[in-house]
Parts: structure tokens; sequence; C-alpha cells
């Protein structure tokens, strides 16, 4: 891997999205490594000066132990789901009170994402 990151020349604007290959199973953690993996270290602000110790030396070093920290303990929530969720809370407390009519927004809303897929918000476009 480390090799890789010194060797392995990454993309200067990569894609916002992982492209998977098709051969997945036959590639290694490694080979996914390149010169831009580097990045990752700048942008968590995270001090990658352990990488020119030997791996062995790495859990006495303190910036490996606040790295290894730091990306062990990610907070991943899905924004989306999170917002669906609210909004029919918000929906069921406040607006609809007869089943029937809750129904219909729901089917109003899902002919309205038919007709409009790429629908977005404001500050998205």
């Amino acid at each position: 891997m480390l090799r890789n990151m010194e060797t392995n020349p990454g993309p200067e604007d990569p894609p916002k999205r992982v492209v998977l290959p098709v051969n997945l199973g036959e590639r290694r953690l490694s080979d996914f490594c390149t010169t831009a993996t580097h990045r990752l270290f700048e942008i968590l602000s995270l001090d990658s000066s352990f990488l020119t110790n030997e791996p062995e030396e790495w859990q006495e070093n303190e910036s490996f132990q606040k790295a290894k920290d730091t990306v062990s303990a990610p907070r991943v929530t899905n924004d989306l789901a999170e917002r669906g969720v609210a909004l029919m809370t918000t929906f069921n407390s406040s607006l609809a009170r007869d089943e029937e009519q809750k129904q219909y927004v729901l089917q109003v809303v899902e002919h309205h994402r038919q007709k409009y897929p790429k629908a977005k918000k404001l500050d998205d476009m």
C-alpha cells in the first residue's frame, strides 16, 4: 500500500463516486492506493508522518493512534432517509389527520417524482 501511495499515479481530480472495476474480486486493497491517497490525510487533517516509519512501529506512534481513532469511528448517516422520516413525522403530526388524505398526498408526491425525476433542491442547481 505504501509503495503504491508513492508510485501509482492517481487522478488529479478523482470522481465523486467510486466506479468499481469489473474484476473486483481479483483486486487487493493495495491496488486502490495511489498518489492521490495522501489527500485523505489532508482532507481529514491527519498527520501522515507515521508513514515514514516501519509498520511494526506504528502502534506506538501518537500520530498513527490519532489517525486510527479518527477513521475507526466515523458517524455515517443517511441524510436522505432521515429527511424523509422527518418530513413524514412532521406531516403526520400537523397537516393531515385522515389516513385517506395522507395516502392521497403520498400519491401526489410519487406522481411528481415520476414526472420530474431530475428535480433538485435550489442550492444544488
